[in-house]
């Protein structure tokens, strides 16, 4: 084994942030791949073009709260006051609603792109997180008033989501052939 080294937050940051562009690469391809976006996942309450429109969701929340400005063109902020109705809810009810919202957030047309949607939000949040500090403050209002998380845990969080509803979409989806 290695000798275990300091731990360094940016060049942390860093491998991150690769792991996360690839994690989406793998993720676009995937979604590409899937034959009905109705077709059940492996969240049991939510389609593969559910758990898809969730994942876009989670990129607009984390991109548009990026310091650099991580959103991608033609997307609009979320007024998280509003989506939350400025109560004060516990932990588990707040991300019930925010879950609830981003589900509906990519309808439509957007839906149809889904393919291409989480890769123009998730390459604006990795250039709008390019140059901010690991440290640097992400509001995260969707945990509480006033929330906000540091930059390397948002980009981490964005990795995990994708990983995970990744496999979810992957579980549940009927692929078309190759």
């Amino acid at each position: 084994m290695g000798a275990v080294t300091a731990f360094d937050p940016v060049a942390e940051h860093a491998r991150t942030r690769v792991a996360l562009e690839a994690a989406i690469g793998r993720l676009v391809e995937t979604v590409g791949a899937v034959g009905d976006l109705e077709a059940p996942s492996g969240v049991p309450v939510w389609s593969v073009g559910d758990v898809g429109a969730h994942l876009a969701a989670v990129y607009l929340a984390f991109g548009a709260a990026v310091p650099g400005g991580g959103v991608a063109a033609g997307d609009e902020p979320v007024d998280w006051d509003a989506v939350l109705d400025g109560r004060e809810a516990a932990f588990g009810e707040r991300i019930a609603a925010v879950n609830a919202l981003s589900v509906g957030l990519v309808a439509g047309a957007e839906r149809a792109r889904l393919g291409t949607v989480p890769a123009e939000r998730g390459a604006a949040f990795l250039r709008g997180s390019a140059g901010p500090a690991p440290a640097t403050p992400v509001p995260a209002p969707w945990y509480g008033p006033g929330r906000t998380v540091p930059l390397a845990a948002a980009t981490g969080l964005m990795l995990g989501e994708t990983l995970v509803h990744g496999l979810d979409i992957a579980r549940g989806a009927p692929v078309r052939p190759r």
